[in-house]
């Protein structure tokens, strides 16, 4: 219960951030003790495993509930979205590469694209007319919708930030953003690594309520739905997360019981979100996302 409450206080300190990322297997761990102690009618400790519970369900249960907020699209354009951070020392490229062919998606956003996946993706480049690259900060953006040839570049740090392009969808712009942030608890780069990601997401929010809609922001955060500087963006920016109503769904996973929520996708709220899924990581330590919108284009 401890990490529970301690998770509240997560922008005071760069540790008890981190705890802000477990609400899942909080609420696991509370659950098994409460059906303990309830058996064995030790009732102090029920109520507090019991409070346990309660705190952290109240934080999971919203992302259950159906997006009853989102909107109705009269004249629009179905584009379906795929994101995947691949890991840069994964080799499983044909499977990665496979997987993103029947998919079929109008705009494909890869993460940690390193000299290695830069090479095996090309062949990608047979099926998206239009692609952006920023080797500096390894991300790479395939399109079937005309893109800009020149992407804007915000750069933390050595080789984190985002890369953000126009693109046109029947007439209509449409700004996409693919972000990259530095753990914010990483023994490699430690608080400044968290100085760096928390910067980039307090800036991010900002720009992002600027931008004319339709807007479209996916990458790796590196922070849960949970943390104070994710609820940040989407507070800032009045964009909503594509994930709501279709669950937490973690994406990066370091052992099978400890999946957190760090891939994200936030959509300005003129889009309907048709459907939001989770893909395979295929050696990558991420799972792959992939959302299907409804953008509008009627003038």
């Amino acid at each position: 219960m401890g990490f529970s409450i301690a998770s509240y206080l997560a922008p005071a300190n760069y540790f008890l951030e981190a705890t802000s990322s477990l609400r899942m297997q909080y609420l696991c761990l509370g659950v098994v003790p409460l059906i303990f102690f309830t058996l064995t009618q030790r009732w102090r400790w029920v109520v507090a495993s019991g409070l346990c519970v309660v705190i952290n369900f109240a934080e999971i249960l919203p992302w259950y509930v159906p997006n009853f907020s989102n909107p109705t699209v009269s004249q629009g354009e179905l584009v379906r979205v795929l994101q995947f951070n691949v890991l840069f020392s994964n080799q499983r490229y044909d499977d990665i590469i496979n997987f993103v062919k029947p998919e079929n998606p109008t705009i494909a956003v890869f993460l940690e694209v390193r000299k290695n996946w830069a090479k095996e993706l090309q062949v990608l480049g047979k099926i998206f007319p239009y692609q952006v690259k920023v080797p500096k900060l390894e991300i790479e953006i395939y399109s079937h919708l005309p893109l800009s040839p020149q992407p804007q570049v915000q750069l933390y740090g050595t080789y984190r930030g985002n890369v953000i392009v126009n693109g046109d969808i029947k007439g209509k712009n449409l700004t996409l953003i693919a972000s990259h942030a530095y753990p914010g608890f990483s023994k490699y780069f430690g608080i400044q690594g968290f100085n760096w990601r928390n910067q980039q997401l307090e800036d991010l929010g900002y720009y992002l309520a600027t931008l004319p809609k339709p807007v479209v922001l996916v990458g790796d955060f590196n922070a849960t739905i949970w943390s104070p500087y994710y609820k940040r963006v989407v507070g800032r920016s009045g964009l909503q997360a594509a994930r709501a109503g279709y669950g937490v769904l973690p994406t990066l996973k370091t052992v099978p019981w400890f999946g957190i929520t760090v891939d994200h996708c936030l959509v300005s709220r003129d889009m309907r979100i048709e459907n939001f899924r989770r893909g395979p990581m295929l050696g990558s330590d991420h799972h792959a996302l992939i959302t299907d919108l409804v953008i509008p284009v009627g003038r």
